[in-house]
């Protein structure tokens, strides 16, 4: 889940909170540490779902640096000590656990539908960045595909252009990407306010032909407003997969009522996972909490069939 900030200007956006977090001093050695101890502690419920502070997103990075106890990690530990940061310190609005496994399923999905062009790269696309979680999710399945290949010049590229319009979400972002040792699979973007991402990506900026996978978590009233340019800009074809988040828990319907006509139409299939929002504790009321994931596979080329869903 991520929302949209001015750059240089988070203070406004989480002004319910008051001073930066204490020193960050707890550290863990090993994964399984990390797993006890966030089963261990909760969050002070003030610190809650939905629940913002000025400079969380600063000591979420000082915690994770501090946790995995080296400069390079692996992007398991870095997730890890961001979860754990979430469960027992404060609600941050990450992928989180859960999703993640519907991520990583949804892109083996659009992997799996790549098989038949062995030759071709593998671009994938976020929109919505925040503090760079999905992206190492995003990348690290990436580079396992990339080593598949070895390291011959003719190896299919595979690479993740990552979108965000808030400076310092970018920076933060960056270096948990680097932290996780994903550089080389992960560019984060910081886009201008009137900047369009499909249009980076047609440009001499980055020349991509095609996107195989489509991760939308950014300002919601953007979903359609952004899914329509990429598929008007040719970026979107059979077989590219796109997965929409928080479209029940933020209320997406014009998104969902679009993707849904597309289906009529035969133009992609479309599967709902339902979940929970990240990072609720067991006592939170689970009707508040539902969320969902729409995944959305082109069985179709959509600028063959250009005429059909402009009149959508």
């Amino acid at each position: 889940m991520s929302t949209e900030c001015e750059e240089n200007d988070l203070s406004d956006a989480f002004a319910c909170f008051g001073d930066d977090d204490e020193d960050e001093e707890e550290m863990f050695t090993s994964i399984e540490d990390a797993h006890h101890r966030s089963h261990l502690h909760t969050r002070d419920p003030s610190c809650g779902v939905l629940s913002f502070r000025a400079g969380t997103e600063s000591s979420l990075l000082a915690h994770v640096a501090n946790s995995i106890k080296c400069r390079l990690s692996s992007p398991e530990k870095v997730l890890l000590a961001i979860d754990e940061y979430c469960r027992t310190r404060h609600w941050m609005m990450h992928v989180g656990p859960e999703k993640k496994a519907h991520l990583k399923k949804a892109l083996e999905k659009a992997l799996i539908e790549h098989k038949d062009g062995e030759s071709q790269s593998v671009v994938a696309v976020e929109m919505g960045t925040y503090c760079g979680y999905s992206a190492i999710v995003i990348g690290d399945i990436l580079r396992g595909e990339a080593t598949k290949y070895g390291s011959s010049n003719e190896a299919p590229r595979f690479h993740l252009y990552s979108f965000e319009i808030c400076q310092d979400f970018a920076r933060v972002s960056r270096e948990m990407v680097r932290l996780a040792g994903l550089e080389d699979f992960v560019t984060i973007t910081l886009l201008g306010k009137n900047e369009i991402a499909s249009d980076c990506l047609t440009s001499c900026r980055y020349c991509v032909d095609q996107i195989r996978f489509l991760f939308l978590d950014h300002d919601k009233d953007q979903y359609l407003r952004d899914l329509i340019s990429f598929q008007n800009s040719g970026l979107l074809a059979m077989g590219s997969v796109v997965v929409a988040d928080n479209v029940v828990f933020c209320g997406i319907d014009d998104y969902v009522d679009y993707v849904a006509s597309l289906e009529q139409k035969k133009v992609i299939t479309n599967i709902t996972v339902n979940c929970m929002v990240e990072y609720v504790n067991d006592d939170a009321d689970a009707d508040e909490m539902k969320d969902a994931m729409v995944v959305s596979t082109y069985i179709r080329d959509p600028c063959k069939v250009h005429a059909e869903l402009n009149s959508c």
